[in-house]
């Protein structure tokens, strides 16, 4: 559940996402049209509910000049940290008016543990899962065919927002952050920007390591950005949980076809403690459009 928040600006509008399990059809619901809301949309993935919020964000003061959009994977987790230090950074001036999407699946627990591992993993041989969704007989691997969803579902929950059509960043932390990296490669165009925020690039035996060495987009892909807490790297385990090897083996491999890549290690964070960090990281860029 999203925690409370504090009170708003007057500038924030937010678009409400109503989730039903009863119907997998889309579902959009029309906002206050003096308000410029986005509308929002809904569907069903297998047994899950996923559904996009959007905040709008300072809109007002840019009259009809479209504001670039910032997409965040885990909503349920972090929407609410994205929206606190959006609001900073805009008080603070280091920022313009953005709008933030948040994607969410309405579960907690093991049941969003497991539509996590279902919707934001590449497909492996069940000898390369790890060892607790093999016992587990988890359903995995289906991060291509989310991608397509997301993509059509973002185009009908903005459809009534000023988005800037190319400057599109992806967000995404842990396993969400392989989730953003494995779109990326799919969908090499749709986006401008990727931030993979300690990904969980270690997940199926390093198979975004090999997809990336495939991966050949002539530079077109978009300009990708890894985080990784300084923290995070476990001499002493086994060489696929290093998260910042992993990290420097994913960059190397992605050169070729992103239009650019770099990798940044975050100093004094954790696993936990680099979201914020990096979620600042991907609205000055996001905001910017990933120029200069």
């Amino acid at each position: 559940m999203t925690p409370d928040r504090p009170a708003p600006l007057q500038s924030i509008v937010k678009a409400a996402v109503v989730l039903a399990l009863s119907t997998g059809a889309i579902s959009c619901i029309s906002m206050d049209a003096a308000a410029n809301a986005p509308i929002s949309t809904e569907w069903r993935h297998g047994p899950y509910r996923i559904g996009i919020e959007v905040d709008q964000m300072g809109g007002a003061s840019r009259g009809n000049v479209n504001m670039p959009v910032l997409v965040l994977l885990d909503g349920e987790q972090y929407q609410h940290q994205l929206i606190q230090t959006a609001t900073e950074l805009r008080r603070s001036g280091q920022i313009g008016p953005i709008l933030l999407a948040s994607i969410k699946v309405a579960a907690a627990g093991d049941e969003l543990r497991l539509a996590r591992l279902r919707i934001f993993t590449t497909p492996v041989p069940s000898n390369d899962l790890p060892d607790r969704a093999r016992r587990e007989g988890a359903v995995v691997g289906e991060v291509a065919e989310f991608g397509a969803e997301l993509s059509q579902r973002l185009d009908l929950a903005l459809a009534g927002a000023r988005a800037d059509r190319g400057c599109f960043t992806l967000f995404g932390h842990s396993l969400a952050g392989h989730a953003a990296l494995a779109i990326a490669m799919r969908q090499p165009t749709r986006w401008r920007g990727v931030v993979a925020a300690s990904p969980s690039i270690w997940w199926g035996r390093q198979v975004l390591i090999r997809e990336a060495t495939r991966f050949r987009a002539n530079g077109i892909g978009p300009a990708l950005l890894l985080t990784v807490g300084e923290l995070e790297q476990a001499q002493d385990s086994a060489a696929q949980y290093r998260v910042l090897d992993n990290a420097i083996a994913f960059e190397k491999a992605a050169r070729p076809g992103f239009r650019s890549v770099e990798q940044k290690t975050l100093r004094g964070e954790d696993h936990q403690s680099s979201v914020a960090p990096a979620l600042r990281e991907a609205l000055v860029r996001a905001n910017r459009c990933w120029r200069g």
